[in-house]
């Protein structure tokens, strides 16, 4: 019998991935690499992100293998966050998120395969001081780290996928990038 984990090492396409990870947003497997365990040990998606998992799971079924994500919630006593997507896609999905945002004051970070990408925009506040950040692209290195050994037959997709974010700049707005983001696959 094959186990969750297992699964990942027969993937070899962006469509596999997506699919792997779709299935596990939805509670249909229980691993992901590159994700911690929470507090209980499980790894499953974090308690914030249970309403972005019908947007997030369309959209790995559809080419846009999401790695991070998080919903918008107003600034409140330091604290708040900006609604982001990261992910790896093909040139022509890069394109279409790109399109589906146009007209929108969301940001969209498409970077090409093997270029670098320093950019780091502040995604979280904690203690009135950024704690979380979006928008860099994941070198080959991490790529190899994060996974090398869950699924080495993708690797090489990965490397030659666009790495895209999404970021909305308005701090706490829920709902703008996931309408966007659904609006892509239509």
């Amino acid at each position: 019998m094959t186990t969750h984990q297992e699964l990942w090492l027969y993937a070899r396409t962006l469509a596999d991935l997506g699919s792997l990870t779709a299935d596990w947003l939805e509670g249909g497997n229980s691993y992901l690499p590159a994700y911690l365990p929470g507090q209980d040990g499980r790894i499953r998606p974090a308690d914030e992100t249970v309403s972005l998992v019908p947007h997030l799971a369309r959209a790995n079924r559809n080419g846009f293998v999401t790695t991070t994500s998080q919903p918008g919630i107003a600034v409140a006593q330091g604290c708040g966050q900006r609604a982001f997507v990261n992910g790896f896609c093909t040139e022509d999905t890069a394109e279409r998120l790109e399109h589906a945002c146009l007209g929108t004051d969301l940001i969209v970070i498409a970077t090409p395969p093997a270029w670098e990408n320093p950019t780091r925009i502040a995604v979280s506040i904690r203690d009135a001081k950024a704690c979380t950040w979006a928008g860099a692209a994941a070198s080959f290195v991490d790529i190899g780290v994060y996974y090398g050994e869950d699924c080495p037959r993708a690797v090489a997709e990965l490397f030659l996928a666009w790495q895209v974010t999404i970021l909305d700049p308005a701090w706490g707005r829920a709902g703008l990038l996931w309408e966007r983001l659904d609006a892509a696959w239509k």
